[in-house]
């Protein structure tokens, strides 16, 4: 028999705001800011196990759990965090029908802490170190982009390309029988291309195409 809980505690607030200024009759420029305030308080409770028979019989250790009542709680684990983020994106429109855009913006993902392994015999089971706790996530992301109408609207094409730079990407794996999750760098790229048109009112052809890369520091 195992019982497991957790108790987590967040709070967050931020402030955001965005503005639109039109350098020219055909091109835009968009800012947008946002500060944001992370706290978390994690308290563990590592999972239990009734003692196993084989001790209760007077055989030797087992790797059962180490009380017989209540459930305990480990340390408070105490996080806090704070990132400014944004965006800034470039609109040109030289006619009503085509439109190109570039964009950069930064994003901020908050950390946290993982659940702690079951409370078993040390001298039945060694756990191998993982972290306790995990980091926050950042990403730089650049995207261009295409959008177009052709044969009076019937026919329309879009095109982007991006490329994605994360520092500290958040991984979760099973490990040791919990959701563990760790930080690598890792960067993606791609491009897609989606095609929509409309020979008659009443029928649509759709074509999409994607060609997406990844790659991730190892340490």
């Amino acid at each position: 028999f195992l019982r497991g809980k957790n108790k987590n505690l967040t709070q967050s607030w931020a402030v955001f705001g965005e503005g639109y200024y039109d350098i020219s009759d055909n091109l835009r420029l968009t800012l947008g800011l946002r500060y944001t305030d992370d706290k978390k308080v994690f308290t563990p409770y590592p999972s239990q196990l009734l003692l196993g028979t084989y001790e209760l019989l007077g055989y030797g250790p087992s790797s059962g759990g180490n009380i017989s009542r209540g459930y305990p709680a480990m340390e408070d684990i105490n996080q806090s965090w704070d990132a400014v983020t944004g965006r800034a994106v470039l609109d040109w429109k030289p006619n009503d029908q085509t439109m190109v855009y570039a964009s950069f913006s930064r994003g901020y993902k908050g950390g946290g802490a993982n659940p702690p392994r079951a409370d078993l015999n040390p001298t039945v089971v060694q756990y191998q170190p993982l972290p306790e706790t995990f980091d926050p996530e950042y990403v730089n992301a650049f995207e261009v982009g295409y959008k177009g109408q052709f044969f009076n609207r019937s026919l329309r094409l879009n095109a982007t390309a991006f490329y994605y730079d994360y520092t500290d990407y958040q991984v979760s794996q099973i490990q040791d029988r919990i959701a563990l999750n760790e930080n690598f760098d890792a960067r993606s790229m791609g491009v897609e291309f989606e095609a929509v048109w409309n020979p008659t009112p009443n029928f649509r052809i759709d074509a999409n195409l994607g060609v997406l890369g990844r790659e991730r520091d190892h340490v």
